[in-house]
């Protein structure tokens, strides 16, 4: 495996942790508060994290010929955009949850999600010694 794609697996997967530990932090935070809140940033933040667990795991972890690497990232997204919508309809049907909790955290946790593994990158020298 070439230097170039161990070192993007350690930075993404270091962005997860960040961001899992981050959004736990929150919930726990507003679970104090209110319940109904952290419930509703559960299911927010859920709907947005998962699926992009999913492809980030789909694009960088798993081994395939070089040939395939744009259409496995085609075939990742179309999932992920699935994924969200069935997350998002489901909560949205089977559970009752502050709406307005439930889309903030659903863009805070699209905004971490594009934020985290840049600010790893700067932070590279660092992480990656």
């Amino acid at each position: 495996m070439s230097i170039i794609i161990k070192k993007t697996q350690k930075k993404y997967r270091i962005s997860l942790i960040v961001e899992f530990f981050f959004l736990c932090f929150i919930f726990f935070v507003l679970s104090f508060i209110k319940k109904d809140w952290g419930y509703g940033f559960l299911a927010g933040s859920s709907s947005a994290f998962l699926p992009y667990c999913f492809i980030v795991w789909f694009i960088f972890f798993i081994k395939r010929r070089p040939n395939q690497q744009l259409k496995a990232f085609y075939i990742g997204e179309i999932v992920k955009f699935s994924l969200t919508t069935v997350f998002i309809i489901f909560t949205l049907l089977y559970f009752e949850v502050n709406m307005i909790i439930f889309f903030l955290a659903y863009f805070l946790s699209i905004t971490l999600n594009n934020l985290i593994p840049f600010v790893v990158n700067k932070n590279q020298k660092f992480y990656f010694k």
